[in-house]
């Protein structure tokens, strides 16, 4: 009998043992799991917000290439509004613009209503003061754009442009992607490299393509 006690109690000791360990691993994954899914949902989160800033909600096709980006014009070139379609949007844009201005600064925001919003009070004060006229450009349906600019308080044009007219015509690659045409609609600047957060009008590129065009405050 003591034989068989002896030999049951190492038993028994190797199983309180091996409980423990176990016991000590779930409370370690389940520490883990409460300290870092918190931090892997707010990943996830800045990653869908940034990636739905560089797509804008938008599809993936062939005409958002970066090589099919518009050739920048010259005095010598067409008009920009004469090359626009004779279309309802190619009217809507001219006729929504400000007149009057030394050039338009467009902005294709695409479908993501978030992806612009932040900057668009400063943009147009700044444009404001060099006398720019501020023109955004979405693809969503005249409704959703209408709610969109009404409830942000947006007072700049937002033209609809659900068939991506002239999404195709700029090669809008990206939602916020900006735009500078002359006061005669001829594409004088372009931003090439997307920005999370683009400062346009501290932007070297820009700033000079407004000075060419003697766009100044």
């Amino acid at each position: 009998m003591e034989t068989e006690g002896n030999t049951a109690s190492p038993n028994l000791q190797r199983l309180t043992t091996r409980t423990g360990l176990l016991l000590t691993v779930c409370l370690c994954l389940l520490w883990a799991l409460l300290i870092l899914l918190p931090q892997d949902i707010l990943v996830m989160r800045s990653i869908s917000t940034n990636w739905g800033w560089i797509v804008g909600s938008r599809r993936a096709v062939p005409y958002f290439a970066p090589q099919l980006d518009p050739k920048l014009m010259t005095s010598a070139d067409v008009p920009l509004g004469v090359t626009l379609p004779d279309t309802v949007i190619g009217k809507q844009i001219r006729e929504a613009a400000p007149h009057k201005v030394s050039g338009y600064l467009v902005v294709f925001i695409g479908a993501c209503s978030s992806c612009i919003s932040n900057r668009v009070e400063d943009w147009q004060k700044q444009a404001k003061q060099r006398n720019l006229g501020y023109v955004m450009v979405a693809s969503t349906t005249p409704d959703i754009t209408v709610t969109y600019s009404l409830k942000n308080k947006i007072t700049v044009p937002v033209i609809s442009d659900p068939k991506e007219t002239l999404f195709k015509q700029f090669n809008a690659r990206w939602a916020g992607r900006p735009y500078l045409c002359s006061k005669d609609w001829k594409l004088v600047w372009q931003e090439d490299k997307m920005h999370i957060d683009f400062p346009l009008f501290s932007d070297g590129g820009f700033l000079k393509a407004l000075e060419k065009e003697r766009i100044s405050k």
